[in-house]
């Protein structure tokens, strides 16, 4: 048997993945890099979809006029196109 195979029973096995730990207060929270990229790049790609998808309809409206009428600016034909 090789040594990998033959732990005792309190030996615990070593993490696969190496995290880094964030302390927020007195606790220590592990943080995966990979894992908050991926869910970085998801978070964004999720936000470009849904703006794209509130210009489409029956009255498409280019992905800038919906960010500008998001952050508060447009038309009042815009602003309705978009939230109603």
């Amino acid at each position: 048997m090789s040594t990998a195979q033959h732990r005792t029973a309190t030996e615990r096995p070593r993490p696969v993945t190496s995290a880094t730990y964030v302390r927020l207060g007195s606790c220590l929270l592990p943080v995966h890099v990979r894992s908050a990229v991926v869910m970085v790049i998801t978070a964004v790609l999720g936000c470009v979809v849904f703006v794209g998808g509130l210009g489409m309809g029956d009255y498409p409206l280019p992905i800038s006029t919906v960010v500008d009428v998001l952050t508060g600016g447009g038309t009042r034909l815009e602003r309705t196109v978009v939230f109603d």
